[in-house]
């Protein structure tokens, strides 16, 4: 568009999206006009109104005539703040070895498995926000752009509150997160596989089901049940409810597997497994260390207990104990394990704290003479011997204090008359009976039978 005076010679342009005009004064025009102010007429009546630059208008019409100049500039709309879903529960490190405090790193921890509680928060959702508007040339207002939004989505055992911007679990488990983006809460953990190098180490809060193995080295932990389809290898089992094993548990001599409830196995061999409840094994039990807080079962095709140690607090029974190489195998019912784990405990204690005391004295006693030959001890000496006499005292006190603690277990534990063995097939020379505190040598073979204390005696009755 251009003025309605032809010697003026001056066209506005308005960009078709209203978002920059532009000025254009032909070379010829009649410099004696005040052209700045006849510019700016001329962008007011083409409605230009926002945006426009004074500076280059002047140079429009002086040092720039003849060019077409851009002289006004719109505001462009912003782009708003996309939502975005916050994780709780998950976070980046997610599948790497996590980083012990020295430094190195723990390739048996990967951090796959995300505990939740109950009523925790597992994700926040922070609202998509709208842009800054535009402005044209014209000054029309132009509605800012809206950030994309991102869906909080619910799964299994969640809910969402505060108008669906707060995930809440609704059951202890741990959290799962799908390729559509639905968050769900488990609260059995699935492994379709061994636990190995793909998984490192558990640690759950529910119930696990392990379709594998356990490999050598790997670590179980959990509040709940456990559940192994195949064999648990030289690895560790620590769960506060019942762990089955389908088949079984080969300790390889470095593997614990601890029950709050109940253990069920095929076998067991050179393993360490405690339940404070009842464990039952259908084929046998090979050279292993073996406690039962209830009844302990060994009556499947072999049913056979061989070396090691067997404890339970009421009641073993199997088919076979021992075998013709006599190879040493106990047998101990009548006394909770973990009393007589204390027991055994506090004795090595005794054994220990009276060597350092023993140790103690002889220093003293050095010293001591030292002192009385020469009169006067070197320093050093002189504080060795002031640091010697308060730990004597220390040990001394020590040591009656457990001594106290393990007659007082001698005298529990020698009223004991609870508990039987019941072997339905052979108990064989080497095996050693212990019920309560009596105990019982086993020199020739003994069939169908069970065994029980009556008159500080362990008597032996047919099988029932």
């Amino acid at each position: 568009m251009s003025l309605d005076d032809d010697r003026l010679g001056l066209d506005v342009e308005i960009q078709p999206d209203n978002m920059a005009a532009y000025l254009q004064v032909d070379l010829e025009v009649n410099t004696n006009t005040d052209l700045f102010q006849v510019a700016m007429q001329e962008l007011e009546k083409a409605g230009v109104k926002y945006g426009i630059d004074e500076v280059a208008v002047k140079d429009a019409v002086t040092i720039r005539r003849g060019q077409r100049v851009q002289v006004a500039t719109g505001k462009p709309v912003e782009m708003g703040a996309d939502a975005q879903i916050i994780y709780h529960h998950l976070d980046e490190e997610s599948g790497r070895p996590r980083e012990r405090e020295d430094g190195t790193v723990d390739f048996s921890d990967l951090n796959l498995i995300h505990n939740v509680r109950a009523g925790e928060l597992i994700a926040t959702k922070v609202p998509a926000i709208p842009g800054s508007p535009g402005i044209t040339v014209k000054g029309q207002l132009i509605k800012g752009k809206q950030g994309k939004n991102v869906p909080l989505r619910r799964g299994k055992n969640t809910i969402l509150e505060e108008n669906g911007l707060k995930l809440i679990a609704t059951c202890d488990g741990h959290v799962v997160l799908t390729g559509a983006g639905v968050i769900n809460v488990l609260p059995v953990l699935e492994v379709n596989g061994d636990v190995d190098v793909s998984t490192g180490n558990i640690s759950f809060i529910g119930d696990i089901s392990v379709r594998g193995n356990v490999k050598p080295g790997f670590a179980i932990r959990t509040e709940g049940n456990v559940e192994i389809f195949g064999n648990i290898e030289g690895a560790s089992i620590l769960a506060s409810g019942s762990i089955v094993v389908k088949r079984g548990i080969m300790g390889q001599g470095k593997g614990t597997v601890v029950a709050g409830g109940n253990i069920q196995a095929q076998f067991v061999e050179n393993g360490n497994i405690q339940a404070r409840g009842d464990i039952n094994i259908t084929d046998a039990i090979l050279h292993s260390l073996v406690s039962s807080g209830g009844r302990l079962v060994v009556e499947g095709r072999r049913g056979t207990i061989v070396g090691g140690v067997t404890r339970a607090t009421r009641e073993i029974r199997a088919k076979n104990i021992g075998s013709s190489l006599a190879p040493p195998t106990q047998i101990e019912v009548g006394i909770k394990p973990e009393r007589k784990e204390e027991y055994r405990h506090l004795n090595q204690e005794l054994q220990d704290k009276a060597k350092d005391l023993e140790k103690t004295r002889q220093i003293i006693d050095l010293l001591s003479n030292l002192e009385k030959t020469r009169g006067e001890l070197p320093e050093d000496k002189r504080e060795t011997l002031n640091r010697l006499r308060p730990l004597e005292q220390q040990l001394e006190q020590e040591i009656a204090e457990k001594q106290r603690r393990k007659e007082l277990l001698e005298e529990q534990l020698s009223t004991l008359r609870t508990g039987k063995i019941c072997v339905q097939g052979t108990i064989y020379p080497g095996v050693t009976v212990m019920i309560g505190q009596i105990t019982m040598t086993v020199n020739d073979a003994i069939e169908f039978c069970q065994l029980v204390v009556e008159e500080d005696d362990i008597k032996i009755y047919p099988y029932k």
